[in-house]
């Protein structure tokens, strides 16, 4: 690199540094208008509890909203009803639970799309064989943009300190590795030619929660009470509303404290890379 190079990466990563420290970027929805979302998660209620502002508020501009859901969550019943149900009773009820919920939040039944593998089992998937099939899912729905986990543990986020398993949990971590994999291989024609023509996704974003792993935000403040309400449609997981609208309200509250606006009451938060 000679001096001229030198100076621009200078002057720009001192521009970048400025507008972190000055606060996150605000994620332009409307500029998605007539095109199409995706939201790639591990369980039935990860979408709810991360995005489920944002997803609201596309659907409420006639953006096209499609969840895609790696697991059937049969593992995952934290209320005594489910203590003598099958796996696949407990899976059947989470799907019917997940549908409600989307509905909630404006997302059509025929818009949910489920891999159908074992909650808590998804890391026994060969990686190209998982990547291979969402590859070929974004080739034909063609996202604008595509919503998944952070690919990484997160143990500032302590399970104990309100945070639950949106810190760690392997399902989350390992289909958040996948999709980012599968977002690049999808816009390469000679990686996985039987799953379609190439397709170049233009924004992607990971969940965050983290300081120093949010870059954008989407202010929720108007669209609290229909995220709430998609999360309390998950009952096996919640069974105390109370828990939940004090949930909700916190991580809104925590997100929006990292944007640095004043004006903004919740928010949900993301590290954006593309």
């Amino acid at each position: 690199l000679n001096e001229t190079s030198m100076n621009k990466y200078t002057l720009l990563f001192s521009l970048f540094t400025f507008a972190l420290v000055n606060g996150l970027e605000r994620i332009d929805l409307n500029s998605w208008r007539g095109k199409t979302v995706l939201f790639i998660s591990a369980h039935p209620d990860d979408i709810e509890a991360t995005c489920g502002g944002t997803v609201s508020l596309l659907t409420s501009q006639q953006i096209n909203v499609h969840f895609l859901i790696a697991t059937n969550g049969d593992k995952g019943c934290s209320n005594v009803l489910c203590k003598n149900m099958t796996d696949e009773q407990i899976a059947k009820i989470r799907r019917g639970e997940e549908v409600r919920a989307a509905s909630i939040l404006g997302v059509p039944s025929q818009n949910i799309h489920y891999l159908g593998y074992a909650d808590s089992e998804l890391i026994g998937v060969p990686s190209l064989v998982l990547q291979s099939r969402l590859v070929g899912i974004i080739r034909e729905m063609k996202p604008v943009a595509i919503f998944t986990w952070y690919p990484y543990p997160q143990f500032d986020l302590k399970p104990l300190s309100m945070w639950g398993d949106l810190g760690y949990h392997p399902d989350h971590q390992y289909i958040g590795k996948v999709a980012l994999d599968a977002r690049g291989g999808a816009g390469v024609g000679r990686l996985f030619p039987e799953r379609g023509a190439e397709y170049h996704t233009p924004f992607f974003f990971f969940v965050g929660f983290s300081k120093d792993k949010v870059s954008h935000f989407v202010d929720i403040s108007t669209v609290i009470e229909p995220k709430t309400q998609s999360f309390l449609a998950h009952k096996t997981q919640y069974s105390d509303p109370n828990f939940i609208r004090n949930l909700v309200s916190l991580l809104g509250s925590h997100s929006a404290g990292l944007v640095n606006q004043s004006t903004i009451k919740y928010a949900e938060t993301f590290l954006g890379y593309y």
